[in-house]
């Protein structure tokens, strides 16, 4: 009721991503977006101190924050699938397997009918450890790394699920450059390196970019055991121990048979 950019959360458009695999083994063109604000910060994934040092383990297929995302956890006493149905209980933050109270009854999912228009598809979670020139870590590089299968020992380079985090190519993709520098200087410049001064027309017109937090994705290092990318506040990527607690904004695919309904797609229509 009352639909407006005040009493409704924002959900943006990554993109139109042809030729998704879904759980089913079949194929489609699928609608990917993400919630502009963040449900809170927390670890990508927390571990006992005999696991990694209490850092966390890089393995999205058993991550903390997959299972506080996704459905078919709820009988973890920790976290299980809170966000999904909205709930409140405890979320893992911080070293060896540390906790704290979170409350998902007004930012998690709606309903059913909100959980139902989310089709659970294949995300790939190939990675790399050199991204810091324009030889190796552009957009293009990215988008190519992330379903790639360099990934560190023994990790897996899929998971079918539901609810996701961005990658680093949605973050380099999103932006529409400016007048200093266009998209194309953009996409042009190891976004590594986005932080300096000359290219901040790249990061400062970037619908994925937040000046407030440093926000997760879903990119584990394939260097580290524990190293998972996050978009910093300053426009730059980076990697750090999955037990460190960033925001995080869900990212999921639309099934195919969600339309318009009305509006233009503006945050006020």
């Amino acid at each position: 009721n009352n639909q407006t950019a005040d009493t409704c959360e924002k959900w943006r458009i990554i993109g139109l991503f042809n030729n998704i695999t879904k759980s089913d083994g079949t194929k489609e063109n699928l609608v990917k977006i993400f919630r502009d604000d963040s449900i809170g910060e927390f670890s990508w994934d927390s571990s006992d101190s005999s696991v990694n040092y209490g850092d966390g383990v890089n393995d999205w297929t058993d991550a903390d924050l997959m299972k506080l995302l996704n459905p078919g956890y709820d009988s973890l006493s920790v976290g299980g699938s809170l966000y999904y149905n909205a709930k409140s209980g405890t979320c893992y933050v911080d070293s060896y397997n540390d906790t704290t109270s979170c409350d998902f009854t007004s930012t998690g999912l709606k309903n059913d009918t909100t959980r139902n228009a989310i089709e659970e598809v294949v995300w790939n979670l190939g990675s790399t450890s050199d991204y810091e020139s324009a030889s190796n870590g552009l957009a293009s590089h990215w988008y190519g790394y992330e379903r790639g299968t360099t990934v560190y020992t023994g990790r897996p380079t899929a998971w079918t699920g539901k609810i996701g985090l961005i990658y680093l190519s949605d973050y380099g993709y999103a932006t529409s450059g400016g007048t200093t520098k266009d998209r194309a200087a953009c996409l042009a410049k190891e976004f590594y390196n986005w932080h300096l001064s000359d290219f901040s027309d790249c990061k400062g017109n970037d619908y994925l970019y937040n000046s407030s937090n440093v926000q997760w994705t879903l990119v584990p290092h394939s260097a580290f055991a524990s190293g998972v990318f996050y978009v910093s506040t300053d426009g730059s990527v980076g990697s750090s121990l999955a037990n460190v607690t960033y925001v995080v904004r869900p990212a999921i695919f639309l099934k195919s048979n969600i339309t318009v309904k009305s509006g233009t797609g503006s945050e006020n229509d």
